[in-house]
């Protein structure tokens, strides 16, 4: 939450940095591509802090090991060193 907190302060007290000779309309679009971005990779970077978890866009765990595991016996069944 400090991140998004951060990101907040700064959106606000950007306006006061910019130069209000470029115009009321690129001063806003210029907040508004930057604050689209920066919130955007803030969103990436929430959704990739845990990528193994129940929800509908996380790995699944289960699988990746249940595919080591087949890897693991094929090699073993090749090298006949199972029991």
């Amino acid at each position: 939450h400090l991140c998004k907190t951060l990101l907040f302060i700064y959106f606000l007290i950007f306006p006061f940095f910019i130069e209000f000779q470029l115009g009321w309309w690129a001063n806003v679009m210029e907040l508004g591509c930057l604050s689209l971005a920066l919130l955007g990779v803030d969103a990436i970077a929430t959704e990739l802090e845990n990528p193994f978890g129940d929800d509908l866009n996380d790995l699944d765990i289960y699988e990746k090991i249940s595919g080591i595991e087949h890897e693991i016996m094929f090699f073993l069944n090749f090298t006949s060193d199972h029991r």
